[in-house]
């Protein structure tokens, strides 16, 4: 005569069951939360290095205008900064739009202050001859990803050229 032995499998008793469930419901939302925050830090991040290029190419188009010696432009062509600005067609703002479309076209704002003449010690003298620098800002925001808005500024400072 055979004997046919049954083993009994290993199972999961309902309290290993239960833990397993419980640990995994406080595991996940926190996980979760966790993961949200890197991805919105990782977009503020990316978003900032998108801001510095903005405010860089801003700031290169200011720099080649004031060093140009075409109609318009030079250091004379920032006295009136609406003007140099704005104007249509020939402002800057609608000159350097095939480059800062794709900014403005996923929310980025900037803009420009541009400064007083002032000396090379950043104070105005009175003195036409030593006031002969502009301080120009560049003010890139954006919406930040944890909700408000985030805010770079980059300043150099521009002068005339010299004879």
């Amino acid at each position: 005569m055979t004997r046919v032995l049954k083993h009994r499998l290993p199972a999961f008793t309902l309290i290993e069951t239960v833990l397993v469930l419980t640990v995994i419901a406080i595991a996940v939302p926190i996980s979760t939360k966790l993961m949200g925050d890197a991805s919105a830090d990782r977009a503020d991040s990316v978003n900032a290095l998108r801001a510095g290029t903005l405010a860089e190419a801003v700031i290169e188009s200011i720099i080649a205008d004031v060093q140009s010696d075409a109609a318009g432009l030079g250091i004379a062509a920032l006295a009136d900064s609406s003007t140099y600005l704005d104007t249509p067609d020939t402002g800057l703002r609608d000159r350097i739009s095939p480059t800062t479309s794709y900014y403005t076209g996923i929310g980025m704002s900037y803009n420009v202050d541009i400064g007083e003449l002032v000396a090379s010690d950043g104070q105005a003298s009175g003195d036409e001859d030593l006031d002969r620098f502009r301080l120009i800002t560049v003010r890139v925001s954006w919406p930040s990803a944890r909700g408000g808005d985030l805010e770079l500024a980059v300043s150099t400072y521009v002068g005339e050229v010299m004879p």
